[in-house]
């Protein structure tokens, strides 16, 4: 008699497990990396075009970032290797287009709250140095 197998987990169902619990969109929870990497490959374009939203939707995409830094770890070897270079190339180039502020943009109250730090947490203390007339 052969004894039961464990089930193997992927990143990718790690990833959806996580983002279930959080209460994330739909297409987060079923495309995880592969909807979050593109979209801010977006965010990122959008701000070096000179990022024309208001800034409380700028808040919200910089919160792709903060979910990325909360489910890359669940990753799997495979995942970082197809997503890390073009993630560190999506931060080089939004570095290179924001400007550094003194305190979170989510507020004092929040970053608080959240625990957010400039280290870990760097796009929420950066906003575009060009914005457009809706900012």
């Amino acid at each position: 008699m052969s004894e039961p197998r464990e089930r193997v987990t992927s990143g990718a169902d790690v990833i959806r497990e996580y983002c279930q619990r959080q209460g994330y969109h739909d297409f987060v929870v079923d495309d995880g990396l592969d909807y979050l990497i593109p979209r801010w490959e977006g965010v990122v374009q959008e701000v070096v075009n000179g990022y024309d939203a208001m800034d409380l939707e700028y808040l919200n995409d910089m919160d792709v970032r903060h979910i990325i830094e909360a489910v890359w770890p669940l990753a799997s070897d495979a995942q970082r290797g197809t997503y890390e270079r073009r993630l560190n190339d999506a931060d080089r180039r939004l570095l290179a287009v924001t400007e550094p502020v003194p305190e979170c943009i989510w507020g004092v109250r929040n970053e608080a709250e959240q625990g957010y730090t400039r280290e870990r947490d760097w796009y929420y203390y950066r906003v575009p140095k060009v914005k457009g007339p809706n900012w």
